[in-house]
């Protein structure tokens, strides 16, 4: 009966079996007991429900996540089954001493990166990782500010002679930002690229501009009495460019011989005029006589020149001066010298 309860009940067999005097040997009594309680012990595991085995674990989250030194972040994994032991979840930091990671609680230890997983108390089923970069206290405003500059950056997008003012905001707030928020800006190079693209365009603009007045000046052709139009076209379209533009035009020194040639062949026909007008009234009287005498001498050149300046030009633009006109005999009455540029 006794055997029967250490094997069936054993708490009542071994109740009985030390309660029996003088049948079993003490020996005999310490290996029954032992044997009844390591079948107690399995009965109880197999009574007991046994707990559900995790078949995966998932981490859902940023990849990177980015924490200033001491901030925290909460990550929980998802567990299946749903009904499995939570507690049965280990925490795991490839370094603890950048990152921690505790009962689901990421914080930021020291600066540097680290891997983030949880796994079951077996190791054999592990979730996949997440990437942790631990950044100096007080970076994540900088790399806030770095991330607007990004995106002012990558709103240029492909370059053209519109895209000035976007480069220029883009710039203007690289530049004017610390070292360590440029230290986050990652595309840097693109904004130095659709500098030197823009750049470019702006080059090639202006040249093709300049050749359409180079092409207005080279139409002039073999300047005469007709030429006036063709050469106000061409100063007008020079100075209305900017100097950008002008730098480019190549044959600008035609545009002021022709301007030179013409006002000469201009006073030269005034003159032929006025020789005419003075020798038909030679005849008139003595007083008309005299004075077709002195219209009919050649007058002097027309020059231009300033109220203050101490040359006098053939050119009317040259310098970019207000002129009035002159005759060359006055202005050298006045002590004018001609100017080297327009006169040489």
């Amino acid at each position: 009966m006794i055997i029967l309860f250490l094997f069936i009940i054993p708490p009542i067999g071994i109740f009985l079996l030390w309660k029996e005097q003088g049948r079993w040997k003490k020996n005999t009594k310490i290996v029954l007991t032992v044997v009844s309680a390591i079948m107690a012990i399995g009965w109880i595991s197999f009574l007991l429900p046994q707990p559900t085995q995790i078949t995966d674990l998932t981490l859902t989250a940023d990849d990177p996540i980015v924490l200033e030194v001491s901030e925290t972040q909460n990550l929980k994994p998802s567990i299946l089954p749903k009904d499995a032991e939570s507690h049965l979840v280990k925490y795991i930091s490839d370094n603890d001493s950048v990152a921690s990671y505790v009962s689901g609680i990421v914080m930021g230890i020291s600066e540097g990166e680290t891997d983030i997983y949880v796994s079951d108390t077996d190791g054999k089923v592990q979730s996949n990782k997440i990437h942790i970069v631990i950044i100096p206290l007080g970076d994540k405003e900088n790399i806030r500010e770095a991330e607007e500059i990004i995106d002012l950056i990558n709103s240029i997008g492909t370059v053209s002679l519109d895209s000035k003012e976007a480069i220029e905001i883009a710039k203007n707030q690289y530049d004017n930002s610390s070292e360590r928020v440029q230290h986050f800006v990652t595309n840097v190079d693109l904004l130095i690229s659709a500098e030197k693209k823009y750049d470019e365009l702006t080059v090639e603009y202006n040249k093709s501009k300049a050749k359409e007045i180079e092409e207005l000046i080279t139409d002039i052709g073999s300047v005469s009495l007709n030429s006036k139009d063709a050469i106000v076209a061409a100063r007008s379209k020079y100075d209305s460019a900017p100097d950008e533009i002008k730098e480019f035009v190549d044959n600008y020194e035609d545009l002021t011989n022709a301007e030179s040639t013409y006002q000469t062949l201009k006073q030269n026909e005034e003159t032929k005029k006025t020789s005419s007008k003075s020798s038909s009234g030679s005849n008139n009287s003595v007083s008309s006589d005299n004075s077709s005498k002195d219209n009919s001498k050649p007058k002097s050149r027309t020059v231009y020149v300033t109220k203050s300046g101490k040359r006098y030009h053939y050119d009317n633009h040259c310098n970019g001066g207000t002129y009035y006109e002159s005759t060359l005999s006055d202005a050298k009455a006045r002590g004018l010298t001609p100017c080297k540029k327009c006169i040489g």
